[in-house]
């Protein structure tokens, strides 16, 4: 979705000017591809961190965090959507939950596949991950066919709903999963 309809929302309802230069709406990839960079290394510090104190932010916990943290974008989104104009501040301090999120999440869900499966059929078992995630976006773009008719805060509410389950699922079952993944006892959850 922030790769297809945030470029059609901020095309009509984001004030892209900069010091009286209009921001392309295409220049959101740029952006976007920047923050994911910084929030990976921001990401890996703060596991760093809590680990040099004794926490163990586990994968799994890991993966909630990070789909909390992007149902809290999106509904951030939603709230934004509400202006007249969004500033192009608050636009990209979306995208700073957006790929903060996304950064604890995929790329920990190949690191927990990597790990997790035999050696023989670690290439087979992160190429099915990655048609999974193509799955998901198959599944995204259908949803798209919602966004006029709810409008933009309705939608991303749609989409933090839809997030927010899977952060539930994943957190409130953490124990559950950390067991059918073979990690062992509980750890301590961020």
């Amino acid at each position: 979705m922030a790769y297809s309809l945030m470029y059609v929302w901020a095309d009509t309802q984001v004030d892209r000017v900069v010091w009286g230069f209009e921001m392309p709406v295409t220049w959101i990839g740029v952006v976007d591809g920047l923050l994911a960079i910084i929030a990976v290394f921001v990401a890996n510090r703060i596991a760093k961190t809590l680990a040099r104190h004794g926490i163990h932010w586990h994968d799994l916990a890991r993966i909630g965090t990070g789909l909390v943290i992007l149902a809290l974008g999106w509904v951030f989104a939603a709230g934004i959507a509400t202006l007249p104009v969004t500033p192009l501040l608050l636009w990209l301090a979306f995208f700073v939950f957006l790929d903060f999120g996304t950064a604890l999440v995929g790329s920990t869900i190949l690191a927990v596949v990597s790990r997790s499966a035999p050696q023989a059929s670690v290439s087979m078992m992160m190429a099915a991950t990655k048609a999974t995630f193509s799955m998901c976006y198959l599944t995204i773009g259908w949803l798209g066919q919602f966004y006029e008719p709810l409008g933009p805060p309705k939608f991303w509410l749609l989409t933090a709903g839809i997030v927010a389950v899977g952060a539930l699922l994943m957190l409130g079952l953490l124990g559950w999963w950390k067991r059918g993944l073979g990690v062992g006892e509980v750890a301590t959850a961020a």
